[in-house]
């Protein structure tokens, strides 16, 4: 079951382009509508009120292994011991780095958050394998690398933190650390922790950055075998918008003010995504039309937060109406606040510089 949404453009642009985002639900092969829950109809039905793909998902993204190491102590001791290392001066002066790498990029488990405190030298637990580095616009930098492994009762563990700043110079990307700490962690009966700071060695690597066809930001550093494609989590411009399937559209649909609905809407479903991180989302739909041919029809409005990490889009609503309404005489209708379930979907484009669709 598959729900296409063209997106609205501007007229300004040359051309007409028809570009269609799909949101497959991560996990669920089939949605009920909101009035086959309420009426108690069969998981038969084909009246859904969110975009459902049954035969795909997006493409796994690689995951790639960290580039750092450490070597765990020898001693058996729970004690941690730290290696001294004299910090260098910093002398870089941080620099205004290309747009495109201004963001949040992880490979593998994602996004890693509070995985180092640098003020109390806390770290936590984490589990897998993954990386993530993050660029202000400023220069500066903040790299985070783990790597756990559990062999029956027995765990290892490889944590790497970094601060710095960036620069760039055409394809070539310079890291100068000026925070690094490494925390090698090994128990298997007792407990071996060495905790390490250094090396603080510049580091010059290419970078290259990609907007996919499946409309995932990648961005690659180093080359052929030791480089590592981290994927963007946050905001992407070109889902920004307003995204519909049939005619529907969001301009009249629904007054939050006076919390009506335009009755005479044609069916569909629309999208509003905007750059702030919130969305609007509104529905008309009916269900299936009993012995006499008369049918509940439902009008749907909801808006809420989202957040973009790689393929996943997340949504939660926040406020949100329903109106259920008897398509005939004398139209018993019923409206009351109604939210969603927060929710985890799995977005991409497809032929995207032609007729986009899923």
């Amino acid at each position: 079951m598959v729900s296409l949404f063209c997106k609205q453009h501007n007229y300004l642009t040359s051309g007409l382009l028809g570009v269609i985002l799909t949101l497959a639900l991560v996990g669920v092969s089939e949605w009920r509508s909101v009035y086959a829950v309420d009426a108690g109809e069969s998981d038969t039905t084909n009246a859904i009120y969110l975009p459902i793909v049954t035969v795909g998902k997006a493409e796994a993204q690689p995951i790639a292994t960290p580039t750092f190491t450490a070597t765990p102590t020898t001693a058996s001791t729970a004690t941690p011991t730290t290696t001294p290392t004299v910090k260098p001066t910093v002398t870089t002066i941080p620099s205004t780095l290309p747009h495109q790498l201004v963001a949040t990029w992880y490979s593998g488990n994602a996004p890693l958050n509070d995985f180092y405190n640098p003020q109390t030298g806390e770290w936590r637990d984490v589990n897998g394998l993954g990386q993530m580095i993050v660029f202000a616009n400023d220069g500066a930098y903040t790299y985070t690398g783990f790597l756990r492994l559990q062999v029956g009762a027995c765990r290892s563990e490889v944590s790497t933190y970094k601060q710095g700043t960036a620069a760039v110079s055409g394809n070539a990307l310079t890291l100068t650390p000026t925070l690094v700490k490494t925390r090698s962690l090994m128990i298997c009966g007792n407990t071996q922790e060495t905790i390490t700071d250094g090396p603080y060695d510049p580091i010059i690597q290419p970078w290259t950055f990609v907007d996919g066809d499946d409309g995932h930001e990648q961005l690659t550093i180093g080359t052929a075998s030791e480089a590592t494609t981290y994927y963007k989590a946050g905001m992407v411009q070109s889902l920004a918008g307003v995204w519909q399937s049939d005619d529907l559209g969001p301009i009249g649909f629904y007054s939050p003010a006076t919390t009506t609905f335009d009755l005479e809407s044609s069916e569909g479903m629309w999208f509003d995504f905007g750059l702030d991180g919130r969305y609007r989302y509104g529905e008309r739909n009916h269900g299936t039309a009993d012995d006499e041919g008369c049918f509940n029809q439902w009008w749907i409005y909801q808006e809420g937060t989202y957040t973009v990490v790689g393929g996943r889009l997340s949504m939660t609503p926040q406020t949100g109406m329903l109106r259920q309404q008897n398509s005939c005489p004398p139209y018993e209708a019923v409206q009351n606040p109604w939210l969603d379930d927060a929710r985890d979907y799995t977005w991409f484009y497809r032929d995207r510089n032609a007729d986009i669709k899923l």
